[in-house]
């Protein structure tokens, strides 16, 4: 009787160890099918939503170094959360080259350093402020501010770059003057 017990043992411990791998390997692959299936989610979004900013030009007019743009949903979906964008600048001052990262700033026009702010939301005719109109469809033109920390070199290039929180981007570059 002795002899059926010990060989009982190894091959329950066999088996449960089967089992314990078997699940294992059964939540390996569902959490890689579960991130799979996330970046397809997000490469979706991304196709779905762009940006380009359309125009932009330098301008001290807000009582220091400012970068003026406008800027648009194109492709399907409406752009939502626009204070969670944010804004890098490049540029070079007294040779070195500058790069910020600018957040959102819903309270002030002014001139402000190291912020950027939607100036106005332009529908066909109609030009409403970010707090009654905090998103952008495709179509409509959002009006922007950059107000950068430093004055850019004369001459030199300013590139803008808008970023969604989803990695969604709009590129621009253009002369300080």
């Amino acid at each position: 009787m002795r002899k059926g017990v010990s060989s009982l043992v190894p091959g329950l411990v066999l088996t449960l160890l089967l089992i314990f791998l078997s699940m294992f390997s059964a939540y390996g692959i569902i959490n890689l099918t579960i991130q799979a299936s996330s970046e397809i989610r997000v490469q979706s979004l991304r196709d779905s939503v762009a940006l380009t900013i359309t125009r932009a030009f330098y301008t001290n007019v807000t009582g220091g170094p400012t970068v003026a743009f406008e800027f648009s949903a194109i492709g399907g979906s409406t752009l939502l959360g626009l204070d969670k964008y944010e804004v890098i600048a490049s540029y070079l001052n007294g040779g070195f080259k500058v790069v910020e990262l600018l957040k959102f700033n819903i309270s002030s026009i002014s001139y402000n350093p190291g912020f950027w702010v939607i100036t106005g939301i332009n529908v066909g005719t109609i030009n409403f402020d970010y707090s009654g109109h905090p998103y952008l469809r495709p179509g409509e033109k959002a009006s922007a501010y950059v107000f950068l920390t430093r004055s850019p070199d004369p001459g030199t290039a300013i590139t803008i770059v808008l970023v969604s929180p989803s990695g969604v981007k709009a590129e621009y570059s253009l002369g300080a003057g």
